[in-house]
């Protein structure tokens, strides 16, 4: 599989562009085998796998740059641990080897790491995440030593997970997120990160904008097939399937089963707003993470009435905005 992929790459270097490699195959891959392993369709051994030939594509990529004089602009930092006192790091390994297939700058201090450490890691390299592990109940109070430590002395965010632990534990011990697995530590990082510096709508987002169009301009009243939306709009048919069903399960869309099935609009272009249809494929918009968030700051900080009025202002635009505007 990994040759593979690496020959697919090759491949692709000789007609597009890296960035596009990465956002339009790479990346949607790895989506779709996310969503297989969350619904248990697949498990650790794919998963696994699919990292492994998702490292190897990366590989060609870098020698591309390397080769042709480009420098790959740096991805969003995260220190990675397994806390003081425990030795176990298979899951913290699993964790790093996805999270850097989807182009985060994974910063691994091991296992056993004196909080001292980690927070030094974080000050270094100005890391707006970190995540920890542990697998033995002994080690979760240095995870929430190390946490406090974090949190009194950077802006840095702090998620956990492991075997021992569960959401409640993880809120107990003032961790910002849960991860229950390695897909949802990169889920938290994606949320994180797109609301540093700007918002950005993922490739996700914008094709589920292209579905929509496509629907309304050619359905005429039937049903269309999956198959002819990827081919006239250049989607993946399994990733098109995962953002088809986001669609769906937000009641956008009317699916028909049988022979002449497929997907249409269930209203007119004009009662769908943007707003809704982004929200459906990417969840929340917010320019900052806290906006979401239960933060105990909100009530001293004195920015965050200024990303509560963005926010507002985001959502009542993209509101306002139908696909009816678009398509006309």
């Amino acid at each position: 599989m990994k040759e593979d992929s690496a020959l697919c790459v090759k491949n692709l270097l000789a007609q597009i562009q890296p960035l596009e490699i990465i956002n339009q195959y790479i990346i949607p891959a790895l989506d779709i085998v996310g969503d297989g392993f969350e619904n248990n369709k697949i498990f650790l051994p794919q998963l696994l796998m699919s990292a492994d030939a998702a490292k190897e594509a990366f590989n060609v990529i870098r020698e591309y740059f390397v080769l042709n004089g480009e420098k790959k602009e740096d991805g969003n930092k995260v220190v990675i641990a397994t806390v003081e006192g425990d030795i176990h790091d298979i899951g913290k390994n699993i964790v790093k080897v996805l999270m850097s297939n989807y182009g985060f700058d994974m910063i691994d201090l091991g296992k056993d790491v004196k909080c001292e450490k980690a927070l030094e890691a974080v000050i270094e390299n100005d890391c707006k995440l970190v995540g920890f592990s542990a697998l033995m109940t002994t080690t979760v109070p240095n995870m929430e030593k190390t946490i406090r430590l974090i949190h009194d002395n950077t802006d840095a965010k702090a998620f956990v997970g492991g075997a021992v632990l569960t959401k409640s534990c993880a809120k107990m011990i003032n961790a910002d997120y849960y991860a229950k697995d390695a897909m949802e530590s990169v889920r938290i990082a994606k949320r994180i990160f797109r609301r540093r510096g700007k918002m950005m709508v993922s490739t996700k987002g914008r094709y589920a904008l292209r579905i929509m169009i496509y629907l309304a301009e050619n359905a005429n009243g039937t049903p269309v097939p999956l198959k002819e939306i990827a081919d006239k709009e250049n989607i993946g048919i399994k990733y098109l399937e995962i953002i088809v069903a986001s669609l769906n399960k937000n009641n956008l869309l009317e699916s028909v089963r049988g022979k002449n099935g497929g997907y249409m609009l269930n209203k007119p272009t004009g009662e769908y707003s943007i707003l809704s249809i982004l929200n459906a494929a990417e969840g929340s918009l917010a320019p900052v993470a806290c906006v979401d968030d239960v933060c105990e700051m909100a009530d001293s900080c004195k920015t965050y009435t200024l990303w509560k009025e963005l926010d507002n202002v985001i959502e009542n635009f993209l509101s306002l905005k139908t696909l009816a505007d678009i398509i006309n």
